[in-house]
């Protein structure tokens, strides 16, 4: 049998490595190593069976420190800054970036060599991002065999619009584990195609590297590479689909938010009873008041003239009066005047009448005994009104409801029995149970200029509230499906853009 043909390397016996910590390592070469005497120190061995040049003694000294450093990394980001930067030692390439499995499926790119920090955004990256992100790419790049790659030719193939890259030519070098399963990729890039000895020598390091990766990798981290690689984009999208499917009948009260306030039950109204101004509040707000007790005054200074003025006609009228009762008494004369001065003696005494009822008027009491409630004085006094005009009311704190203002755009279907829960400016988190007891038929103006529809709703429990609480009420009907109660307003939205 031939014997087979061994590779010889020229040079001495041991080589020294020199890792990052800065000690020299001698590695030995093994025996037979030492070359013949009749060979110069200074040939290069050369395979007997391809006639190509052996690698030479510094590569494999390159090759060994890369190793060594990268099982000295300390954590993977070190490791993966290792990668992109130092492998150029090795064999030369103009530019290199890391890529990793992406959370939902695909690839991203994480390090680039020669930066510390990158944009992704950048045209480069950008580009390889779009080349990295094609169908029949991604498959092919998760096989995790090295393989050359032409960026141009790839790009042009698949239509991916893209400017021509600086450095198109490009080797793909995967960091397999132990399972199969691929944990990154080197894309070294160059201008010039890739030499056969180049494969040849990274095969190996990616080894050392992805065994340097698994090392490092905690198992928290490697269950949820695994989570990714079963979690793809498809499978995230159908799931997406079928819990909003799902959820979307689930039924659900139809409810809306409105301002509402807590107001007395049955309040007593303080109206104007006359025209005039308003001249003095007797009381300020929330004080309790008696029955019959002065409220507010309105100006009297017609008032009283419009009295005086009717006293002194009465005095001209009756004295006209008696002028001529005397005179047809005495001597039968003007009787016809008589009827005619007794009419306006009488039609005086009424006006009087009137204008002093007008007076009394001018003094607003309390119809019943409560508390006093308005905003305040500044807004009433100097006032104009009209008669009936309402001033204030007069509530029994004992006795409150929940007043609830409903904008018309979110109006729902409310009766009578329907549950409301309050929530006040000044306790946000405690919710007061009530339940709606009537609701206007028509929209009114509210005081915001706004319209809205007025639900008033009783208290479940019993407690007296404080007339005045502002807060947020939260009004409920029918059970309606999730998705109608999540879409409702742009359903209704697109019905009135349509036409539907």
């Amino acid at each position: 049998m031939t014997k087979p043909n061994h590779i010889r390397l020229a040079g001495p016996t041991r080589l020294a490595a020199v890792p990052s910590q800065g000690k020299a390592v001698t590695l030995p070469l093994g025996a037979g190593s030492t070359p013949p005497a009749d060979q110069p120190q200074s040939s290069v061995a050369v395979s007997a069976s391809s006639g190509r040049p052996a690698t030479p003694p510094d590569a494999l000294m390159r090759f060994v420190e890369l190793e060594i450093e990268a099982r000295q990394c300390a954590d993977l980001d070190k490791l993966r800054l290792a990668i992109v930067n130092a492998t150029a030692r090795l064999v030369d390439y103009d530019q290199a970036f890391l890529i990793e499995p992406g959370l939902a499926g695909g690839w991203t790119i994480t390090r680039a060599s020669s930066l510390a920090k990158f944009d992704r955004h950048a045209p480069v990256p950008s580009a390889i991002g779009r080349w990295l992100g094609h169908a029949e790419n991604a498959r092919s790049l998760a096989k995790g065999e090295i393989k050359q790659v032409d960026l141009d030719r790839d790009c042009a193939e698949w239509g991916i619009d893209v400017a021509p890259f600086a450095f198109p030519k490009g080797l793909w070098i995967p960091l397999r584990r132990r399972d199969g399963n691929v944990v990154a990729g080197l894309l070294a890039l160059r201008s010039e195609a890739w030499p056969a000895a180049a494969v040849v020598l990274l095969t190996p390091l990616a080894g050392a590297y992805a065994h340097a990766w698994e090392a490092l990798m905690p198992q928290a981290a490697t269950r949820s590479t695994r989570a990714r690689r079963f979690v793809s984009k498809r499978r995230l999208a159908l799931a997406l689909a079928v819990v909003v499917a799902v959820a979307a009948v689930i039924p659900v009260p139809m409810s809306a938010l409105a301002p509402a306030e807590i107001v007395a039950a049955t309040p007593s109204l303080v109206t104007a009873p006359i025209d005039g101004v308003v001249g003095e509040i007797l009381l300020p707000p929330g004080s309790w008041i008696a029955r019959g007790q002065p409220v507010l005054k309105l100006v009297d200074i017609k008032l009283r003239s419009d009295v005086e003025v009717a006293h002194r006609n009465l005095a001209v009228a009756q004295a006209n009066y008696f002028r001529v009762v005397q005179s047809s008494t005495a001597t039968q004369k003007n009787l016809q005047e008589l009827a005619t001065t007794r009419a306006e003696y009488d039609v005086s005494q009424a006006e009087l009448r009137y204008a002093e009822q007008l007076l009394s008027r001018a003094v607003v009491t309390a119809p019943t005994s409560g508390l006093l409630i308005y905003s305040a004085r500044s807004d009433l006094i100097g006032k104009p009104v009209r008669v009936g005009e309402r001033l204030m009311e007069i509530g029994d704190p004992e006795h409150t409801e929940i007043k609830i203002e409903l904008p018309v755009s979110d109006a729902v279907a409310l009766e009578p029995g329907g549950a409301v829960a309050l929530f006040l400016d000044g306790d946000p988190m405690q919710a007061i149970r009530g339940t709606i007891t009537r609701v206007s038929y028509r929209p009114a103006l509210s005081a915001q200029q706004q319209l809205v529809y007025r639900v008033f709703a009783s208290f479940t429990s019993q407690q007296a509230r404080s007339i005045g609480l502002r807060g947020v009420a939260r009004v409920s009907s029918a059970d309606v499906p999730l998705g109608l109660y999540l879409f409702r307003r742009p359903i209704s939205a697109l019905r009135q853009w349509i036409g539907l």
